[in-house]
């Protein structure tokens, strides 16, 4: 019987001797379900994507060896922990956890094997790749030899330099948060290869794994209520974060992948930073995972009553130094049962469902129209991130339809395609789409197209991100390259730090004039972390031709004292008066001392040294844009600003969101997370702004995230709620004379309400579009978008 080359590993000790390595720096890893999950993702990225370089047939081999032994592959992905705090294998397990383990293995491989691999062989690749994705996913999720990783986000926020509860946070939540999104059905870690092996406290570790991932599919839905009550960070930034989230880690060790086939096959380590070669730390700082999620799996949890309460409170405005504070007047409360939801097609005749059958495209993350050649036929755009197209070496895809019909669609079978073409790693995975703007941007009489790519130059990278634009030509349409872009390096805001844009795109009039906005929350600012700033551009044409022009810089924007993640431009809304140009800024922001309890404040204050959720008004004045004034949230991890919404209507109202806005109730239930979202109106006059909130609706549903997504017309308001329900999701409808709540039967743990939208098409009504970001009814976490009209 042939000798597992794992077992031969162990047995050889090449990896646990203390003294080899010198240890002197510790790691803490994610937890098993997670790493599995990142493992999932970027196989099927291994399986599309064959990078176009030296070793093609070899990369064809190991995607071959991958799929053939998923078992091998999960095993491996989260062998680097099994013996953390069991049986005194600490140094064993954190020796896995570095570049060293990797090269004993392929040593050991190419030593004793030749091709054609064995059964036995290509096991053990499979496995090894198993154990780079895990080293991978713990590098980017605690921020080792990196700035601004998960961890550290974390810890410097919402746990004020806490490393055990962050870490724990972090950890164990982030595992249980795997349960909410998916049933972990295609796990099957345990049902492993056979190691042939006499040291029993592997085998003993290793199926105290099995449990923890058995307590995960078992209890996680109610386990993550505890955890997720903790942070908005780990609701909000777990799958998106360019540094620690799902995708970031997958996409960093689909890249790793390629690498180590290069180094399996020539025998030599690739140059690459996606490997630590590091050392092992003489003290493990590791909470244990396992441990916590066996022993949270004896707590029981109360059924949560779901119900929306929507009130609507008059407040008056005090004015102080341009800071505004608002004190409750009155309060005229409406209660609305989530449970007298109407399903949305009751209200619209005619719906469309557009999917993709794409697992992991993030399709529908953002959605526009537009006119892109003046002939009055309207194209809805559509985009999909990490969409990878069968004709195209780089992911993200923009869709563009013009589809009247009703029913379910693919969008790949009715609609044409935008998406970057490169053979470069860098446009591998730029997050193509993760912003698209439609808007006449070069004054010309025709729409143009605007699109975001917050991950180009990668994600390890300090300056990130582009903004590709496309312009819209009489009777032609839009090109197939970019006429323009806008990138992060961009000499005019070098001096401001280290830039990320991509993520936020607006368009606003400055005396007539349309200008592009480009919000870049994520950029660093001097020492101080995703403080955030905003760059307003105007298009100068030549005297030619109106696309042959170039963008000038005409204004930046910042917060007064720029502090660690503020995340300035995280949202940007505007209006306009016969007197000014009003541009208003949410900065969200994490820094919230979560260990404080608050009470039920229904007041935004001004608490300028602890709070870091505000709203920021400019006005146009000497031409560039200056800060009037700013309100300010002080609500237990509130994310106010996270977005803001102006009406363009005769209101000229501006709804702002929290859509983790903590509530208490009078009766003593605690509704955290579950949203709000305010109604204001902002004037100016005597030179300074001034701002009225009229009304505040709240949602009541734990987890619910009430003001997640927001779209108005002349009709009234939609309000998005897409986590309600077990993530099945609720949208709605603020009229001014009634108050509607709706669900899509057909949407079943989808998050409908992810995105709302209103799109208006020239003489022939409007639609309502409605996105659900982890809708899997057609691939798994594919994501689909539904539009509604008459």
């Amino acid at each position: 019987m042939e000798t597992s080359p794992i077992g031969r590993i162990l047995g050889e000790k090449k990896y646990i001797t203390r003294g080899k390595f010198g240890f002197d720096l510790p790691i803490s890893a994610c937890g098993p379900a997670v790493h599995n999950e990142v493992s999932e993702r970027a196989t099927f990225w291994f399986n599309k994507h064959v990078p176009n370089r030296v070793g093609l047939k070899d990369r064809s081999e190991y995607i071959r060896i991958i799929n053939d032994n998923k078992k091998s592959l999960q095993a491996g992905t989260v062998f680097p922990d099994w013996g953390y705090e069991c049986w005194g294998n600490d140094y064993a397990a954190e020796a896995a956890h570095w570049t060293p383990f990797i090269k004993a293995g392929i040593e050991h491989l190419r030593e004793n094997y030749q091709k054609p691999y064995t059964k036995s062989a290509e096991e053990f690749i499979a496995f090894l790749f198993g154990v780079a994705a895990h080293q991978v996913s713990d590098e980017l999720w605690h921020g080792v030899r990196m700035d601004e990783g998960f961890l550290k986000l974390l810890r410097e926020t919402e746990y004020l330099d806490d490393f055990n509860g962050a870490h724990d946070l972090l950890d164990v939540g982030g595992d249980f948060y795997m349960r909410i999104i998916d049933d972990l059905s295609y796990l099957e870690v345990y049902k492993r290869m056979n190691i042939d092996i006499t040291r029993i406290s592997l085998e003993t570790c290793m199926t105290r794994q099995y449990y923890a991932m058995q307590a995960i599919k078992k209890l996680g839905n109610r386990l993550f209520i505890k955890y997720a009550k903790k942070s908005s960070i780990l609701v909000e930034k777990f799958d998106s974060y360019f540094r620690g989230g799902l995708y970031s880690m997958s996409v960093q060790t689909y890249k790793c992948w390629n690498y180590l086939a290069d180094w399996i096959t020539t025998g030599e380590r690739p140059e690459c930073n996606c490997l630590v070669n590091d050392k092992v730390g003489r003290k493990n700082r590791k909470t244990t995972v396992i441990k916590k999620i066996l022993s949270e799996g004896k707590e029981q949890f109360g059924r949560v009553e779901d119900f929306v309460q929507v009130s609507r409170t008059i407040k008056d405005t005090i004015i102080s130094q341009k800071e505004f504070k608002f004190k409750v007047t009155k309060n005229i409360s409406e209660i609305m049962s989530s449970t007298e939801c109407s399903d949305i097609s009751s209200l619209y005749n005619k719906q469309t469902l557009l999917y993709t059958m794409q697992k992991y495209s993030g399709f529908a993350s953002s959605v526009a129209i537009g006119d892109f050649d003046g002939s009055g036929n309207f194209k809805t755009v559509l985009a999909a991130p990490f969409h990878c197209p069968e004709e195209s070496n780089t992911c993200g895809t923009v869709f563009l339809t013009q589809n009247n019909s009703t029913g379910e669609n693919d969008i790949e079978n009715i609609s044409s395609k935008i998406n970057l073409q490169s053979n470069t790693t860098i446009l591998q995975f730029p997050k193509f789409g993760a912003s698209v703007l439609v808007a006449d941007i070069n004054n010309d009489g025709i729409d143009d197209l605007i699109i975001g790519a917050p991950w180009i130059n990668g994600v390890l990278s300090e300056n990130m991100g582009s903004v590709y634009v496309y312009f819209g030509r009489k009777g032609k349409g839009l090109a197939e390259i970019p006429d323009t872009i806008i990138d992060s390096h961009n000499n005019e805001l070098s001096s401001y730090g280290s830039v990320k844009m991509g993520e936020q795109l607006f368009s606003t009039s400055i005396g007539g004039i349309n200008t592009l906005v480009i919000g870049a929350p994520q950029s660093k600012l001097g020492n101080a972390r995703q403080a955030g700033l905003v760059a307003v551009y105007k298009y100068i044409s030549n005297d030619i031709d109106s696309t042959g022009g170039k963008f000038k810089l005409i204004s930046v924007l910042t917060s007064k004292n720029p502090k660690k993640y503020e995340n300035f431009g995280s949202s940007i809304a505007s209006i306009s008066n016969s007197k000014d140009d009003i541009l208003i800024v949410g900065a969200p922001g994490f820094i919230q001392n979560s260990k404080k309890e608050f009470g039920n404040n229904r007041q935004i204050p001004i608490m300028e040294n602890e709070s870091r959720s505000k709203v920021y008004g400019f006005v146009w004045k000497n031409n560039k844009f200056v800060e009037e004034t700013s309100i300010v949230d002080f609500g237990h991890q509130g994310l106010f600003g996270k977005l803001v919404v102006s009406c363009k209507d005769s209101s000229q109202a501006v709804f702002i969101a929290a859509p983790a806005r903590h509530k208490e109730v009078d009766d003593g239930i605690d509704y955290w997370q579950s949203g709000s979202v305010a109604k204001s109106n902002w004037e100016t006059g005597f030179g300074n702004i001034t701002v009225k909130v009229s009304e505040m609706w709240d949602g009541s549903h734990v987890l619910g995230h009430f003001g997640e997504s927001i779209a108005c017309d002349s009709e009234g308001l939609w309000i998005g709620e897409p986590l309600s329900y077990n993530n099945d999701g609720r949208i709605y409808f603020i009229g001014k004379n009634d108050r509607k709540c709706y669900y899509n039967g057909n949407s079943k743990g989808s998050r409908f309400g992810s995105l709302i939208q209103v799109l208006k098409k020239e003489n022939s009504g409007s639609m309502l579009v409605v996105g659900q970001s982890h809708d899997s009814k057609f691939s798994r976490l594919a994501g689909s978008i539904s539009l509604f009209y008459q």
